[in-house]
Parts: C-alpha cells; sequence; structure tokens
C-alpha cells in the first residue's frame, strides 16, 4: 500500500514539475538569456513574452493543409492548457507538395517581406527580369537583387515573385571578359491595382552631328494606370526632371554612357520610374548593361509564402489577421533563418526571426492594433 502511494506521489510530483515532460526546445541560452520571444504595441500597451520566463514555452509544429501547402507553426505561450495571453505565427509554404513530402527548408523558408493570408486569398506579384548587354562582349556573370532579401546569379532572364506589395530596389551587376564591371538600378513599386501603371523606354544612338554634339532619340512607351499621361525626363546629364513628350531627342555634349531616367504621372497620379544606362554612340556599348522588366499580378488563391498570426488575449478572446479588412501597409519581416535543433516530437526546427505590424480581429467591430512587432520563433517543418 505504501509503495502505491509512492506511485502516486511520484506521479503527482511528474505532472507538476515540467522537468518530466519530454524534453523540449531549449528555451534560454547563456547566462538565461531567452531564445525565443515577442514583444510589440498592442493597442498602444507593451507588451512582452519571452521563452523561459513566466512559464512561457516555444511550441513548434507543421500541418498540411487540403490544397497541399504546409503550414509552419511557431506558438508561444504558457504551459498551462490556457492560451490566453498567447501569440502564434503561421508561416505557408511558397508551393503544394504531395502527402508527406519533405521540403527544402531554405527555399520554404527565406528572409523577405511576405503578405498577410486573407479569406479568398492574396495577389502575389510576377516580374520578369531580362538582362540587355551592349554590343561589346558577352557578361562572364550576372548578380541580381531583388530588393526583397532574395538574390540570383549566373541568368539572363528571370522570373521573380514578389510576396507583397511595396517598393523595391532591384539592382544587377555583371562582369565583363575584359575585366569591366557595369550595374543598373531600379526602384518600383508593385500595387495590388489590377492594371498597375508601368513604363517603358528605347533609345537610338545618332551619329554625331555637325554641331559636335551627340544625339539620342528617346521614345517611352506607358501602360496600365489611367490615362493622360504626363511625361518628364532625366537624361542623366543633369540633376533634374524636364517635361516633355514620350517621344523626343536629347543632344550630349560629349560622348559616354548616362543613366537616364523616364517618369511618367498618370491622372490619378501614380507614378512610374525607370531607368537605363544609355550610350551615345557604338563605341560606349563595349561594357554596359541594362535590364527590362514586366509586372503580372497573380491571384494567389492557396495563400502560397502568406502569413497569419492569432493573439489571444487575457480572457480566452481570440483575434487573427486573417481579415479581408487586413490593411495593404500592413507589414511581416522574415529577418534571419537558422537551424535549430529537433522539437520534443522529433522534429526538425529552425529559428526564425521576423518584424510586423497588423491588425488582428475578433469580429467587424473588435480589433486589435499591434506595432512594432518584433519575435523570434521556432518553426517545425518536414
Amino acid at each position: 500500500m505504501k509503495r502505491s502511494y509512492l506511485y502516486i506521489l511520484i506521479g503527482a510530483v511528474c505532472l507538476l514539475n515540467i522537468t518530466c515532460k519530454k524534453e523540449h526546445l531549449q528555451q534560454q541560452g547563456p547566462g538565461g538569456t531567452p531564445v525565443f520571444s515577442f514583444s510589440g504595441i498592442i493597442n498602444g500597451t507593451p507588451v512582452t513574452y519571452s521563452a523561459g520566463i513566466n512559464n512561457y514555452y516555444m511550441y513548434s509544429s507543421y500541418t498540411q493543409d487540403s490544397n497541399g501547402v504546409y503550414n509552419f507553426t511557431g506558438n508561444l505561450q504558457q504551459y498551462a492548457a490556457s492560451s490566453n495571453n498567447s501569440i502564434k505565427f503561421i508561416l505557408n509554404d511558397y508551393q503544394a507538395s504531395t502527402p508527406n513530402q519533405s521540403i527544402n527548408v531554405n527555399n520554404s523558408i527565406k528572409i523577405g517581406t511576405f503578405a498577410y493570408n486573407v479569406p479568398g486569398g492574396t495577389i502575389s506579384y510576377s516580374v520578369f527580369f531580362s538582362a540587355l548587354p551592349g554590343n561589346g562582349s558577352y557578361p562572364t556573370s550576372f548578380l541580381w537583387n531583388f530588393g526583397d532579401g532574395s538574390t540570383a546569379t549566373n541568368v539572363d532572364t528571370i522570373t521573380h515573385i514578389y510576396s507583397s506589395s511595396g517598393k523595391y530596389r532591384a539592382s544587377l551587376v555583371t562582369h565583363f571578359p575584359t575585366g569591366c564591371v557595369d550595374s543598373l538600378v531600379n526602384t518600383f513599386s508593385l500595387s495590388n491595382t489590377v492594371s498597375p501603371l508601368t513604363s517603358s523606354f528605347y533609345y537610338t544612338p545618332q551619329s554625331k552631328d555637325s554641331s559636335g554634339t551627340w544625339p539620342v532619340q528617346f521614345i517611352d512607351s506607358a501602360f496600365g494606370g489611367s490615362s493622360p499621361y504626363s511625361y518628364y525626363w532625366n537624361f542623366g546629364d543633369s540633376l533634374i526632371y524636364k517635361a516633355g513628350g514620350n517621344a523626343l531627342t536629347h543632344n550630349y555634349l560629349s560622348s559616354g554612357i548616362y543613366k537616364v531616367s523616364a517618369m511618367v504621372i498618370d491622372k490619378a497620379n501614380d507614378t512610374a520610374i525607370v531607368s537605363l544606362n544609355v550610350p551615345t554612340d557604338t563605341a560606349s556599348q563595349a561594357c554596359l548593361i541594362n535590364y527590362r522588366y514586366t509586372e503580372t499580378n497573380i491571384a494567389n488563391q492557396f495563400g502560397f509564402s502568406d502569413v497569419t498570426i492569432i493573439y489571444t488575449d487575457a480572457t480566452g478572446k481570440q483575434y487573427t489577421s486573417l481579415n479581408s479588412r487586413q490593411p495593404g501597409h500592413s507589414k511581416f519581416q522574415v529577418t534571419s533563418v537558422n537551424p535549430y535543433q529537433n522539437n520534443e516530437k522529433g522534429q526538425t526546427t529552425c529559428q526564425v526571426g521576423i518584424k510586423f505590424n497588423c491588425i488582428v480581429y475578433a469580429s467587424p467591430t473588435d480589433s486589435l492594433v499591434i506595432k512594432n512587432g518584433t519575435a523570434v520563433i521556432a518553426v517545425a517543418y518536414k
């Protein structure tokens, strides 16, 4: 009988003592510093949760939804069964997979800016980039930086998918067999407009004229937005944009390559700016690179790469970012991704750094604003 009481006592202690649980993710680093945490301002009130403090723990998991898309989840809550005062992050994979298929985490969870999931799906932005070398030798290398944390090398054409609207600064750097290096940077905006304003211009260098100048013809083609369009040019030999038409000739006082920008403004005051390296003559093209880009908006009905945040307040009321009223300026940025130890289920995990702001909704009339959100979470994956 005494032995039975002893077993019961040990069992009770195990239920109360966290050391009797399966081995969990390490919650604190050297010196007791929390590995996983969340901090932000929720409706004007600073809120902080840290794993290993006040009985908080980072739970990591993954599921595969009915469309075959993996959902990677990090949930920061207390050990108690109640989920009060907790926050959960759900990151969707960038593609669908067959049931139980393993994924490459470096493709599925990566640094960049991502959109919040909304009922019916979001919009993804497909941009086709095409390099345009001059008439000299062909480049030996290409380095693309798409402005959202993603890069690509050794391809002269590529389609890149942006997960959210916003302004991006995309660059291309090329090396030539002669040892020279050329580059081009364009800053452009992606919006969820059905027909976004886009622009592209073309140039044709002319022979040096009798006055000793180098004339170059320019033609700009604007699409989308709302006409009529207004055109402004910076020909690279001055610091200002000058009003002009979509077709004109500019005379350069000396030969060379000039950074030319064409700005188009439509009736709704939307703006599209395109920049190119423009040569005045054939000899200037020996070390020259340009690129063009074309945007296509794509319905993202399966929520590829989208994010959902679920916040539960002190009363147990649950709020979610999954709402069609989520503002377009709400941002979610992954700042770091690093391998981490297996969780208590033996699943592989990675540690993910996050910055974000959004609105979470309990009902159409009950919502909370989260500002300056930062978190370090763990998510499991197959």
